[in-house]
């Protein structure tokens, strides 16, 4: 089973915390290995459903570990062992999501200066759904290409996909992934994401970002407005 970096960090902080308790109540090393062995079993079962946040496994991991606190004597910082905040668990599409373009090109006919139009609208859900972290707006303008919207320059790498674009009060329009998607130890993968290519796209001044997926990428990687399957 692969697990995400950021649900191996939190694990690996909960044992922490749990293997010096173990050490206070001088368990031998058979005895820790067991303890550890249960704790990580139950933590990361099915049972919890990923702990996700707001969800009643997460709630459930955490009264676990707070009722083990108590059964070894630990006291909280203060009056309690949890500390609860507003966090956003799910994002809905609302009404009247719609994109159009329209493509201009000139007229056929030797020395024709007219020029001809085609709009296209796209089917929401089907050919493009809005990132979670979108603004609500209504965005319209001209459109530049920015290939796969990365800029990286450190002393072992220079790359710039707006090096030759004037981006600025423009919508970028930019590819999914890198250009080393084959390589699974690109330098470039830190900078695949959607929510860095949305970002960096705005420091080179767009007005907004589009992200297309190019042949590679199949239809049901679209990124989910929940932040789930497509990355």
């Amino acid at each position: 089973m692969f697990l995400p970096r950021n649900q191996i960090l939190r694990i690996i902080a909960m044992l922490t915390v749990l293997l010096s308790a173990v050490i206070v109540l001088g368990l031998n090393p058979t005895d820790i290995q067991s303890l550890l062995t249960a704790h990580v079993k139950y933590l990361t079962s099915d049972e919890l459903e990923g702990r996700k946040m707001g969800t009643e496994g997460n709630r459930e991991a955490a009264e676990y570990i707070a009722n083990y606190f108590r059964d070894i004597n630990v006291q909280p910082l203060g009056e309690t062992f949890f500390q609860e905040f507003p966090v956003i668990t799910e994002i809905r599409l609302g009404e009247n999501n719609a994109v159009s373009f329209e493509i201009s090109s000139p007229m056929t006919g030797s020395g024709s200066k007219n020029q001809v139009s085609k709009k296209t609208n796209w089917t929401i859900g089907d050919q493009f759904t809005p990132l979670g972290f979108s603004s609500n707006a209504s965005v319209s303008g001209n459109v530049i290409f920015g290939g796969y919207g990365i800029t990286v320059d450190t002393e072992d790498q220079k790359y710039d996909d707006y090096a030759s674009v004037d981006a600025t009060g423009k919508i970028a329009v930019i590819l999914r992934g890198s250009p080393e998607d084959d390589n699974p130890h690109s330098k470039f993968i830190p900078f695949e994401t959607l929510r860095y290519k949305a970002t960096n796209a705005r420091e080179h001044g767009a007005s907004d970002a589009v992200g297309v997926a190019d042949r590679q990428f199949e239809l049901d990687r679209l990124a989910f407005l929940d932040g789930g399957p497509a990355q």
